[in-house]
């Protein structure tokens, strides 16, 4: 059974304990279970199990709206230790009542106070919790020391950072964090010369290029999947502020010192600043225009109604940049989904992540903008639109359509 939670897999491993316990005395290791008594003990277990499960169901309209947008985190210090250890930090977020692992800092040893100082932008996507979980690194291998769920409010959550210190039992993990909404990262300064690359038009780029895919998406794509298409949770991880900004600044200056350092840098960053690059996009690469018309389609009742309505919009698309990227990166996340087995990254997984990523909105419609980068249902449609054509396209099929012309007078 995969568990895409660690907190979770501990109190799994809490509740075998205990029911371990209860066992006579002198029963066998090696006693073999039939399919009756294994139902019975994870019944069993289900009832040790402090996680509410329903929390997310059971939500109303009158309930504080789930977080989507960035959690600038920083994970500080640890206090409490009696002897010197070698530590490490997991950062976990709910996801509409899915819960997974989304950083981890650097192991630090021969510590009696580890400090980090480790940075990381989580993208928050329909998120109430944050768990945070402190391994130690023993002979006898890697044991859980301590860990916290920490609830993500608006109420004390916001632009300005926060320091928060959060105990687990004998220890104290000092953290800053601040939060920027999701419809607070596509809003978009005029500027009175071009920005940088990542908030260039995307038409403007790939003319400056001279090529239908920019060199950012092509050469991205390319690390993920020569050294990270297997890893667990691609897309999903976050990778390290301090090597997405390092990433940033070469892509902005000198292209080929950013091809150099792509081999360098952690996977999960590689795989963060193509996210950025396509969130930062004034306008998104299925174009606004097309983006509306997507979003009132996704409401069409009938499947094959909404199916020719998509295709039909997306041949409208201008074939480059936009058909072009959006097929290279199709492409690209069906590969990754064909390893679902080892990366743990289905299509419904990989829809959930870029969906509000390449389809939103975008800076121009101001006020009725924010409020649908912030609706809940609107991020759940963009993911669904999303995964119509990933599916399709997985499923062998094309999504380039072309149409005939009535040239009849």
């Amino acid at each position: 059974m995969f568990l895409s939670s660690e907190y979770e897999r501990a109190q799994w491993v809490e509740a075998l304990q205990v029911l371990q316990e209860k066992l006579p005395p002198n029963t066998s290791q090696a006693h073999t279970m039939s399919m009756v008594e294994l139902q019975g003990w994870v019944t069993s277990c289900r009832k040790f199990l402090k996680t509410n499960m329903g929390s997310f169901l059971m939500r109303s309209t009158r309930d504080e709206p789930l977080l989507i947008g960035d959690l600038h985190l920083s994970v500080a210090s640890l206090g409490g230790l009696t002897r010197p250890t070698a530590c490490y930090v997991v950062i976990e977020v709910d996801s509409y009542g899915h819960y997974f692992r989304k950083a981890k800092t650097r192991v630090i040893a021969d510590a009696v106070e580890p400090a980090w100082n480790d940075e990381f932008i989580i993208e928050l996507e329909g998120s109430e919790n944050l768990r945070l979980l402190v391994y130690e690194e023993a002979a006898g291998g890697v044991q859980l020391r301590g860990r916290a769920t920490l609830e993500l409010s608006r109420s004390w959550l916001g632009p300005k950072q926060t320091e928060q210190r959060v105990a687990m039992a004998d220890v104290v993990l000092t953290c800053r964090m601040k939060f920027s909404a999701f419809e607070e990262t596509i809003r978009r300064v005029p500027a009175s010369k071009p920005a940088g690359l990542f908030k260039t038009p995307i038409y403007q780029t790939t003319k400056k290029e001279k090529r239908a895919v920019p060199f950012i998406i092509t050469s991205a794509v390319r690390e993920v999947e020569r050294r990270g298409i297997a890893e667990v949770g691609v897309y999903r991880v976050n990778g390290s502020a301090v090597d997405m900004n390092r990433l940033k600044r070469a892509y902005e200056s000198n292209p080929y010192e950013a091809e150099q350092l792509l081999k360098e840098c952690d996977i999960h960053a590689v795989a963060g600043i193509l996210k950025q690059y396509l969130r930062d996009l004034p306008e998104c690469i299925f174009t606004s225009e097309a983006y509306n018309k997507l979003f009132e389609a996704y409401t069409i009742p009938d499947q094959e109604q909404r199916s020719r309505t998509y295709l039909h919009l997306f041949s409208q698309l201008p074939q480059n940049p936009s058909q072009a990227c959006i097929v290279f990166l199709i492409e690209h996340l069906v590969r990754v989904a064909a390893l679902e087995g080892q990366n743990k990254m289905s299509l419904h997984n990989l829809a959930t992540v870029f969906g509000p990523t390449m389809l939103h909105a975008g800076p121009t419609r101001g006020r009725e903008a924010e409020l649908l980068a912030n609706s809940t249902s609107d991020v759940m449609a963009q993911s669904g639109i999303l995964h119509y054509f990933l599916a399709r396209r997985a499923r062998g099929e094309p999504i380039q359509i072309l149409e005939r012309m009535d040239r009849s007078l």
